[in-house]
This record gives C-alpha cells, structure tokens and sequence, in this order.
C-alpha cells in the first residue's frame, strides 16, 4: 500500500497540478531518488539549498531522477517545456516562468545527467529544491 501512494503522489498531473500536490510528490521522490543514488547527506543539503555541483556523478544522478520522476523530459530526452511551466507557475509569476523557460530550456548536453545537474541548477536560480518544498 506504501508503494502505490509513493507511486500515485510522484506521477504527478500536468494541467491539474496544486502546490500541496506537488509538494507530496516532492517529499516522496526525494527519498527515492537518495536511495537510488546514495547521494551523501551534505551532497544532498547543498543541492536543497541550490548549491548544485554539477560535475558530481551522485548529484548528476539525483538531478536526473528528479527530472525523471517529474516526466520533465520527453521521449528523447529533451526539456518538457510543458511541464516545467505547470511547476514553475506554482511559485512564481508569469514573467518570471518565461524567464527561467528562455534560460533554462537551451541547456544541452550529450551526457543526460550533466544536463539534468545543469538544468535543476538554473532552476535553483528561480526556487531551490528546499523553497518549493516548504513553500
């Protein structure tokens, strides 16, 4: 029963999504994603804060589990703009989402968990992991 409420709460849905929503899925997936990386706990703590080391394998990984675990990507491993406006819409205004859209959305990189880190640091540069979760 635990797994289908993790399960339920990260498969989030776009067009319908609430703060409180993604906040649940938010608490669910990071657990997850620490477990699935083994990220170290200061390693963690920084990336909350917005600290993103993106050279760092464990922090390239817990970047693309976030992503993943959010469908932030498409089929072929580009940016789901889509999505990335639903979530962003939730903490800040609507410029501020084209903003963090036109920045964030050029991102690229051949190596998918390079371009995850890379993309949830300039995220971070609009909310941390810690200001949308305790929002």
């Amino acid at each position: 029963m635990k797994t289908i409420v993790i399960i339920s709460a990260i498969c989030v849905c776009v067009g319908a999504l609430t703060l409180e929503e993604l906040q649940i899925g938010l608490r669910a997936a990071v657990p997850v994603c620490r477990l699935e990386t083994s990220i170290d706990k200061s390693q963690e703590d920084n990336f909350r804060d917005g600290n993103i080391d993106v050279e760092n394998e464990k922090v390239q990984l817990f970047s693309e589990c976030l992503i993943k675990k959010f469908s932030a990507y498409d089929d072929d491993g580009n940016l789901n703009e889509v999505v990335v406006r639903e979530i962003a819409r939730l903490y800040i205004d609507e410029n501020e989402v084209n903003k963090l859209v036109a920045e964030c959305s050029v991102i690229t990189d051949a190596n998918i968990r390079l371009k995850s880190s890379k993309l949830l640091k300039c995220f971070a540069k609009y909310k941390t992991l810690n200001e949308m979760m305790n929002a």
